[in-house]
């Protein structure tokens, strides 16, 4: 497990089944994405609308974020130091 991970998600992720844990989260948002679309093609009222929309946004979000992901740390050669990962200020 990675000793830097802040959740229980980010765990599960860095876990030697992270890959098929991702991928079921991914099928779980894509169904919850694909049911809300549905059901807001069937109609809703208009204030119920927007929190529908939202909600299936988020679903849709989740798959991006889950599949840009990195599962694993890259190897410590191609790792950049962290002080060379943070863009500098501009000077004025």
């Amino acid at each position: 497990m990675n000793a830097t991970a802040l959740t229980d998600l980010e765990q599960r992720l860095a876990a030697p089944d992270g890959p098929a844990v991702r991928d079921a989260l991914i099928a779980q948002a894509r169904v919850l994405e694909a049911r809300l679309q549905a059901r807001m093609a069937a109609g809703l009222s208009r204030t119920d609308f927007p929190a529908w929309q939202a909600a299936a946004s988020a679903a849709a979000a989740a798959q991006e974020v889950l599949a840009a992901y990195p599962l694993s740390p890259p190897h410590a050669s191609q790792a950049l130091p962290q002080a060379a990962a943070i863009p500098p200020f501009p000077s004025r």
